[in-house]
């Protein structure tokens, strides 16, 4: 095996205060207890890497920089919980951005389904309505 000088380990686990999710709770605990244990972890996966570095992009195919995985974090979780489960009537985007939850890292906005809805910049449409109606439908919240 090739020696590995200690310096370049990943930070001990002795630095990890996540707190486990618990295992009988309130609907409303529970996700929040989900949510911060990933925000922590998060924050543990960044730890020690330089300020500088945070905007260098990853390794191909992905192309986030921990920086732009973390706006991703931010849009997902706020279109999620604010607009769908909140049901709050907020812009798709933040202010002062141009990130969608359709965004991914090649840029593209172009409607994809999910599945369950098909999503677009005006919002989600159910599935089985094409990508020229989800153009012009309201967005759906579920």
């Amino acid at each position: 095996m090739t020696d590995v000088p200690e310096a370049d380990y990943a930070p001990a686990r002795s630095a990890d205060t996540r707190a486990a999710p618990p295992a009988t709770a309130g609907e409303r605990e529970t996700l929040t207890a989900f949510l911060d244990r990933h925000r922590r972890t998060f924050a543990l996966k960044c730890a020690g890497v330089p300020a500088a570095r945070l905007s260098d992009k990853g390794v191909p195919p992905s192309g986030l920089s921990p920086h732009g995985l973390l706006r991703h974090l931010t849009a997902v979780e706020r279109w999620r919980f604010a607009i769908q489960l909140a049901d709050e009537d907020l812009p798709v985007s933040a202010p002062g951005t141009t990130a969608t939850p359709t965004s991914c890292a090649s840029g593209s906005t172009a409607p994809r389904d999910t599945g369950m809805t098909t999503i677009t910049a005006a919002g989600a449409v159910p599935t089985g309505t094409g990508p020229a109606d989800a153009a012009s439908a309201a967005p759906a919240r579920h």
